[in-house]
């Protein structure tokens, strides 16, 4: 009987190993920064990576309330970008945004495909004061 139990007991600790490591949680990231444009492509320079869970809330909270838009005529190169979600995970959605900030106070917002959103200046002030914006 104690032989089994001493071949069981590894194989115990493989299989939980196992589990604890599958189980472990991925961060989700949310990266802000600055884009800009050198010979027609456009550039990211990321300034700041928060992984609060707090602040990534916020902006999950903020996006859940953009309105979508038609295209708005061409504004030139964004005035900030943010990328939220799992860099480690290529399967898990991510949200993109390119924001031009809008002299009402809103924001027009792009994701990296075909869609545009809006954004009030309340929530746009809300945006900028999670993605560190002016300080």
């Amino acid at each position: 009987m104690w032989k089994n139990v001493k071949l069981l007991a590894p194989l115990a600790l493989l299989i939980i190993s196992i589990i604890l490591l599958y189980d472990e949680e991925q961060e989700e990231v949310l990266w802000t920064g600055v884009p800009s444009e050198e010979d027609g492509e456009t550039l990211l320079d990321i300034e700041h990576e928060i992984t609060d869970s707090e602040s990534i809330e916020a902006v999950e909270n903020i996006i859940s309330h953009e309105k979508i838009v038609t295209q708005p005529a061409d504004s030139g190169v964004a005035d900030a970008y943010f990328y939220l979600g799992y860099p480690e995970d290529e399967d898990a959605e991510d949200i993109e945004r390119f924001i031009w900030f809008m002299p009402d106070g809103g924001a027009v917002l792009h994701d990296s495909d075909t869609d545009y959103f809006q954004l009030n200046a309340g929530q746009t002030e809300d945006l900028k004061e999670v993605l560190m914006m002016g300080e």
